[in-house]
């Protein structure tokens, strides 16, 4: 409770700031109430939906299955660095590995291992977030149809 309080203190103190002397401030849920010692105003607010990180995957699809036509194919091969310490220890905090692994694999065996140097929005994280209906129904056959 102590840490959603701080929470909401630093937003309260941000409107305490812009209050002039003899104002008040009634929050509810979906309201604001705004009073002076001459009116009161009550404004209805529209409170946003916080979307997930699969959400948002689900809703740039587009992006990343604009990611597949990337380059040509026959392109050579840029140099594919991979920082020791640092992947070690990111790949270390990913409990779904196998599943990341399986997906780039079955993706880039679709697409051709050379788009793995092309692709600039799909990255582990991606892949390991993207609802599996996408990736198997929409992804993974497209990547296959831009691989004939």
């Amino acid at each position: 409770m102590e840490q959603r309080l701080e929470a909401i203190r630093s937003h309260v103190q941000k409107l305490a700031v812009i209050l002039k002397y003899g104002e008040l401030i009634i929050l509810e849920r979906n309201y604001v109430t705004l009073c002076t010692t001459e009116e009161e105003v009550l404004e209805y607010v529209i409170i946003l939906e916080k979307r997930t990180l699969s959400g948002r995957i689900q809703e740039n699809m587009s992006i990343y299955l604009q990611d597949l036509n990337r380059g040509d194919s026959r392109d050579p091969f840029m140099p594919f660095k991979i920082p020791g310490e640092d992947w070690d220890r990111k790949m270390e905090k990913r409990k779904s590995m196998w599943k990341i692994s399986k997906r780039v694999y079955q993706l880039f065996n679709a697409r051709g291992e050379k788009y793995l140097y092309l692709v600039e929005h799909i990255n582990i994280t991606i892949l390991e977030k993207m609802y599996d209906e996408d990736f198997t129904d929409r992804l993974l056959p497209d990547a296959w149809t831009r691989r004939q």
